[in-house]
């Protein structure tokens, strides 16, 4: 059985407004399963990286990011699933660099929060990321 089958409803009623709040969104909103695999893309996601949500789930979040970040950012994701954060917010940390399709750089802010059914060797998160400025 399927968490969705389980879910009555009322669940299913307010998963379904969740989801279209989150297409809806200005900021970028990106779901990753526990091997950092995009799950979902929000319309805010396409407009700040420029891929369609059909070519770029599935694919790793690292694309997302300057070839020269992923290593410490993927060391980064996997000391933050074994700590006892269960979010970031934006403002938390430095500003990010994203990495858009047609390869040109930009500052971001990015938030994060753990799926809460988390193992303490799997990461599973949504996150939300804001093009900045410099």
């Amino acid at each position: 059985m399927t968490g969705f089958a389980r879910m009555d409803k009322d669940d299913l009623a307010r998963l379904a407004l969740f989801a279209s709040v989150m297409s809806i969104a200005s900021d970028g909103i990106i779901s990753v399963d526990e091997e950092q695999l995009i799950i979902s893309f929000n319309d805010g996601a396409q407009k700040t990286f420029g891929y369609r949500r059909d070519e770029i789930m599935g694919r790793p979040l690292g694309l997302l990011l300057p070839e020269r970040f992923r290593t410490a950012h993927a060391d980064h994701i996997r000391r933050f699933a074994t700590s006892r954060a269960a979010a970031r917010l934006m403002g938390e940390r430095q500003e990010v660099l994203g990495l858009h399709k047609d390869g040109h750089e930009f500052p971001a802010e990015a938030a994060r929060r753990a799926n809460e059914r988390r193992r303490p060797t799997a990461y599973g998160a949504i996150g939300a990321c804001r093009a900045g400025s410099r």
